[in-house]
């Protein structure tokens, strides 16, 4: 590996985490303003702090270090290049397999990734304690909001912790050609409890949020129209986002077993598992789809007379079109004629195939445009929110099924990282980057 990659992948984890969480301290709506006031109430710095989540945020930490421990026993593996033989006038090749640093060695880049990423977790937990309180909410709602900050902090760090641990356990098991280091056969064992590891710390890391109310808010959003729209969409980003990574997942991982009952010594085969490659990116822009049209039927069921009222929409600005098409017929146009090395073995996906799981897409697409503009809404909304609110479900829908077509050639031709990172672009392009917000009214609160 380069050495600035290397240090690129030690360091991202505790720069992403850190650029994120300080953009969005600092990002507040300009009615709420850090202050230098101070409260006659009481005040402890650890008084926010949810010490449950910090004690498994402690245990995950410690498990992260303690498996630097295990990588000590890995030996290392060094380079061998392709070798090419004639033996009895048949030429016989061997391909190059990538070496694996020593243990010794690899443990110090390891611990580094931790120590930036705990050191990263703790200066944001410092700014988010020592920061200056929000005028406009009371007192009450300020430690409210530290705490808010610090469960995020805490989960987000804390699955950053266990996949590091993951990482490490799984670089001692690791070998040039994916065996187990104590046999011939692969190590899958070990690669099943680590996903089934992951997928718990997830679904707790995920589900594990703050209980605390802000004051008054129980009830006082029931009255907020455009706050519960907004709500909503949070709602239906976060679980079709979420169902849509578990398909990808469940499917990606039916492929793997497929694949692992062909010979592991055979030459690899570039585009061998296309059309599942395809299929799994289809299911998982499909069950994002379902999801978004599934809670948005919901709220049309529950808006009783108001489905009634004539539908409020707008088309998206032009040059999104321009942009979702652009993406999406460079995906198309990769499918149907995939660039590949001519000395590499290459097997494509028959036409029929590639047709109909782009016209599946299309056909859904087209669908879930058609109803996002036309199901009713069930809050009361001024037109400018009514359609804030469909354009951003559009906008979802346009964003996730063109980065499906462009990751589906890039994935199942392997056609490089970097077109895996321009796949991925739009589809985490947020709506307020490109769509004008309308102006939230903000209850009025006490100075804190």
């Amino acid at each position: 590996m380069a050495g600035g990659n290397i240090w690129f992948s030690v360091l991202s984890p505790a720069l992403w985490l850190g650029t994120v969480y300080l953009i969005g301290l600092y990002s507040w709506p300009r009615e709420l303003k850090s202050v230098r006031s101070a409260s006659l109430e009481p005040r402890s710095l650890t008084t926010p702090v949810p010490r449950r989540l910090l004690v498994t945020a402690c245990l995950l930490a410690a498990l992260s270090i303690a498996s630097l421990w295990a990588m000590l026993s890995q030996p290392g593996f060094v380079p061998v290049p392709a070798i090419e033989t004639v033996v009895a006038g048949e030429l016989l090749s061997t391909d190059a397999q990538q070496g694996i640093m020593p243990g010794r060695e690899a443990i110090a880049y390891a611990a580094l990734q931790i120590i930036a990423l705990m050191t990263s977790m703790a200066m944001i937990a410092l700014v988010i304690l020592r920061r200056s309180p929000l005028n406009g909410i009371s007192h009450h709602d300020n430690q409210v909001l530290r705490a808010t900050w610090l469960n995020r902090l805490l989960r987000t760090g804390g699955f950053l912790l266990a996949v590091a641990a993951v990482e490490n356990l799984s670089f001692v098991v690791a070998t040039p050609l994916g065996m187990g280091v104590h046999g011939v056969e692969p190590d899958s064992q070990w690669m099943m409890a680590s996903n089934i590891f992951m997928l718990a710390v997830s679904a707790v890391m995920f589900f594990w949020g703050p209980k605390a109310n802000f004051e008054g808010e129980p009830r006082r959003a029931a009255c907020y129209a455009f706050g519960r729209a907004r709500d909503h969409l949070l709602v239906m980003a976060f679980v079709a986002t979420l169902v849509a990574l578990l398909s990808v997942f469940l499917s990606s991982a039916a492929v793997e077993y497929v694949a692992d009952e062909v010979d592991r010594w055979s030459r690899p085969i570039i585009g061998e598992h296309a059309l599942a490659t395809m299929f799994t990116l289809l299911v998982a822009a499909l069950a994002y789809l379902l999801i978004t049209c599934s809670l948005t039927a919901y709220g049309h069921l529950m808006a009783g007379a108001a489905r009634q009222l004539p539908r409020l929409a707008s088309r998206l600005p032009t040059y999104i079109y321009c942009v979702a098409g652009v993406v999406g017929t460079t995906g198309i146009a990769l499918l149907f004629a995939r660039p590949h090395d001519p000395h590499a073995m290459l097997v494509t996906a028959k036409t029929w195939e590639t047709l109909a799981v782009v016209s599946a897409l299309a056909a859904a697409v087209a669908g879930a445009i058609w109803w996002v503009r036309h199901c009713a809404v069930p809050w009361k909304l001024n037109a400018e929110e009514e359609i804030w609110y469909r354009q951003v479900l559009e906008l979802r829908i346009l964003r996730t099924s063109s980065s499906a077509l462009l990751l589906m050639p890039t994935w199942a031709y392997d056609l490089g990282p970097a077109m895996v990172a321009i796949g991925l672009i739009p589809f985490c392009i947020p709506s307020m980057v490109v769509l004008n917000k309308p102006t939230a009214w903000i209850p009025y609160r006490q100075p804190a």
